[in-house]
């Protein structure tokens, strides 16, 4: 028995892990930041850690590291695109693409 209740832990915990909501501000060095309305600093995202989000999306992040002080997240999920088109050319080939 003493596993199965480890196991139930071990998905509390997970289910437990805080994502913070905000828009996703990527600044010309290339080092993004989620700005979330209720906190009073924002979240550092490296880009490795931008998951597809792009500039001005709105953005689900789970902390990494820093609580207190400058946190550090990753993006989890896309919540909503600031843009849906974009404009630009792409080749095609038999087994790959690009722009």
């Amino acid at each position: 028995m003493g596993k199965r209740n480890e196991s139930k832990k071990k998905h509390r915990a997970a289910a437990a892990i805080k994502t913070l909501k905000g828009k996703l501000d990527i600044t010309r060095s290339g080092m993004g930041f989620v700005i979330v309305p209720e906190q009073e600093t924002d979240v550092l995202i490296r880009p490795s850690d931008f998951n597809t989000a792009l500039h001005g999306d709105i953005v689900r992040v789970k902390i990494k590291s820093g609580y207190g002080r400058r946190m550090q997240g990753e993006v989890v999920e896309v919540v909503e695109r600031k843009r849906s088109e974009f404009i630009g050319h792409i080749e095609m080939n038999k087994d790959f693409a690009f722009s």
